[in-house]
């Protein structure tokens, strides 16, 4: 039967992990305005984990670790551009579990070089549609908001920016310190 096979084969690849996210793993951004766009892009890396690879005309850099990615449809990671043009880059799961978040952090071009300058956590509980948040911090700044169901408040001491090629997942977490996420 070629027909079931080739729906079986099709099948295999509308289902690997990644095919669903299609064009939300590549973006073309010129972050650091020299007027020729880097190529901004997620690849699957190690265990539970993706990899930053960013092409410009005269290298390639990877930042190894920086995203979580899980196996299903609402656990894979996404690139965008912000309204100011900062590079941003999300993982979390909305599939499975009562705990559903989201991690973005956003890059941007500072002295000189990529810095990851925010941080922005989100989180919610779906059987205690109460229990959930957000928290948003600056690293260029130092300051970050976070809501909670007990209000907003303003959170200091949250760090500062780091350079895009020295970030992973761990770091991200231990910058939610701040906000009273961290693992």
């Amino acid at each position: 039967m070629p027909g079931l096979a080739a729906l079986a084969a099709a099948w295999v690849v509308l289902t690997a992990p990644g095919a669903w996210a299609g064009d939300r793993l590549v973006l073309r951004a010129d972050l650091d305005g020299d007027g020729a766009e880097e190529t901004w892009r997620l690849v699957r890396g190690e265990g539970d984990l993706g990899d930053l690879v960013v092409e410009t005309a005269g290298e390639s850099r990877t930042v190894r670790g920086i995203v979580w990615w899980g196996p299903m449809p609402g656990q894979e990671p996404w690139l965008d551009l912000s309204p100011a043009g900062s590079v941003r880059i999300g993982s979390g799961n909305d599939a499975v579990g009562r705990h559903r978040w989201q991690m973005v952090l956003t890059v941007a071009h500072r002295r000189g070089e990529a810095q990851v300058a925010g941080l922005t956590y989100t989180w919610r509980d779906t059987l205690d549609p109460a229990a959930g948040g957000r928290c948003d911090l600056n690293l260029l700044t130092g300051r970050g908001e976070r809501e909670t169901e007990a209000g907003a408040e303003t959170v200091t001491g949250v760090g500062q920016a780091v350079p895009l090629w020295s970030w992973d997942e761990a770091q991200g977490w231990a910058g939610l310190d701040p906000c009273g996420m961290s693992d």
